[in-house]
C-alpha cells in the first residue's frame, strides 16, 4: 500500500512536469507564430516601401548635350513643350511596366557658356532665349528642373556624379538615365565595356551634331597671358551597369542601377615619355596647347616629334600639376588638372599635404 502511494506521488509529479512543457510548448509557439506574423508583416512592408512611389531619375549636362535650337527659339513656350515631349519619351522607354512611375529630370548647365557657344544661331538675345527656355522647362512640372551652375572646370560633371550617386542608394528609384552624347566622349570604348545598356535617344529633342565653343578667358586668366582659342565643347561622360543593347545615333540615354566603376589609374596607361637628349623633357605647353609662352627663353624641347601615345601620357602627367585657378578656370585648353588624380577606393595618400583643393566626395587620408 505504501509503495502503491509512492507510486501515485511520482506519478502526480511527472504529470505537473507534463503540464509544465505543454504549457511552456503552447508559450513558445505562440511567440514563433507572433514572430512569423511580425517577420511577414515586415517583409511586406519592405517590399511596399521599395515599390511606393517609384520613380525614374534623368540627369542631363546640359552644356554636352543641347536641345534642338527649335525649343529654344520658343522661349518659355519651348521650354515647356521640350519638358513634355522629354516626358513622354522618357515614359515609353522605362516606365511601360512601372505602375505610377514618377518622372524627374535634372539639367545642370552654364546658361552663360552657352550663349557664347550658340550665339552665332540664335541671335543677339540668345542669353534671354536661353533664360526663358530653362525657366519655362521647369516650370513645365515639379520633378523638371534646368539649374544654371556658372562657369567652373567640371562642376557639372561633379553635380551629376552627386546626383546619381544618391538616387542609386534610394530603393525608390527605379533607373537612373545619364543622358550624353556618346560620338564625342573620348572613353567611349571604356564606357562599352561596363556593358552599360545604351537607348537612343529623341533626335526630335537633342542636337547630334557637335557645337563648336569659342574659348572664354577670365579678367584673371587675361592678365595672366592665359592661351587661348577655338576649343570643341566636351560631352559629358558617365558610367552605368547594365546589358549592352544597339547604341543607336549620336545621342544616347545610360541606364543603370548600380555600379562601382572607377576610372582607370593613371599608372595603368601608357608609359611616360622618357627625356630626350641631353636630358631635357618635352615642353608641356608646346606638345599639349600648340603655344610657347616662354619663347625663346623656354628650356624644355619643342623640335622632337612625339607619338600619340607619349602625347597621352604627356598629358596625364601634365594633370598632375595642380592648375592656380583650380575650379574657377575657364581655358577650356588648359593642360593642367583641376581635381586630386592620386585619390583611388576613396583615399588620398597626400591628403593631408595635397595640392589639390578639391577631391572626390567621401575622400579621406590612409589612416
Amino acid at each position: 500500500m505504501k509503495y502503491c502511494k509512492e507510486l501515485q506521488g511520482r506519478l502526480q509529479i511527472a504529470r505537473n512536469y507534463q503540464n509544465d512543457n505543454d504549457n511552456a510548448r503552447l508559450e513558445m509557439q505562440m511567440k514563433l507564430d507572433k514572430l512569423q506574423a511580425s517577420e511577414a508583416e515586415m517583409a511586406r512592408e519592405n517590399r511596399s516601401m521599395k515599390t511606393r512611389n517609384p520613380y525614374v531619375v534623368v540627369l542631363i549636362d546640359g552644356d554636352g548635350l543641347k536641345f534642338q535650337n527649335t525649343w529654344i527659339e520658343d522661349r518659355n513656350e519651348g521650354g515647356k513643350k521640350a519638358a513634355a515631349a522629354l516626358r513622354s519619351w522618357v515614359a515609353r522607354e522605362f516606365g511601360r511596366d512601372i505602375e505610377g512611375l514618377e518622372i524627374i529630370v535634372k539639367v545642370v548647365a552654364n546658361i552663360e557658356g552657352l550663349e557664347i557657344a550658340l550665339k552665332h544661331e540664335l541671335g543677339h538675345d540668345t542669353l534671354s532665349k536661353l533664360r526663358a527656355f530653362a525657366s519655362g522647362f521647369t516650370q513645365s512640372t515639379r520633378s523638371f528642373d534646368f539649374s544654371d551652375i556658372g562657369f567652373g572646370k567640371e562642376r557639372a560633371d561633379y553635380k551629376i556624379a552627386e546626383l546619381a550617386r544618391w538616387h542609386l542608394r534610394n530603393y525608390n528609384c527605379k533607373h537612373v538615365v545619364l543622358v550624353t552624347v556618346l560620338e564625342t566622349t573620348p572613353t567611349h570604348r571604356d564606357i562599352r565595356v561596363t556593358g552599360v545598356n545604351i537607348v537612343p535617344a529623341d533626335e526630335s529633342l537633342f542636337r547630334s551634331d557637335k557645337v563648336e565653343v569659342p574659348h572664354v578667358r577670365s579678367k584673371k586668366d587675361r592678365n595672366n597671358g592665359a592661351a587661348s582659342g577655338p576649343s570643341g565643347e566636351k560631352a559629358p561622360q558617365a558610367l552605368s551597369p547594365g546589358r549592352a543593347t544597339n547604341g543607336g545615333p549620336r545621342n544616347g540615354a545610360l541606364e543603370g542601377r548600380q555600379q562601382n566603376t572607377s576610372p582607370r589609374q593613371a599608372n595603368s596607361g601608357p608609359q611616360a615619355p622618357k627625356d630626350r637628349k641631353d636630358g631635357k623633357k618635352l615642353c608641356n605647353f608646346h606638345y599639349l596647347a600648340q603655344c610657347n609662352k616662354k619663347g625663346s627663353k623656354c628650356q624644355y624641347l619643342h623640335d622632337h616629334p612625339i607619338t600619340e601615345e607619349e602625347k597621352t601620357a604627356l598629358t596625364v602627367l601634365a594633370r598632375f600639376t595642380s592648375c592656380n585657378f583650380g575650379q574657377n578656370c575657364t581655358n577650356d585648353d588648359c593642360i593642367y588638372g583641376h581635381h586630386c588624380p592620386h585619390t583611388k577606393d576613396g583615399v588620398c595618400f597626400n591628403f593631408n599635404s595635397c595640392k589639390f583643393k578639391v577631391h572626390p566626395p567621401g575622400t579621406g587620408p590612409p589612416f
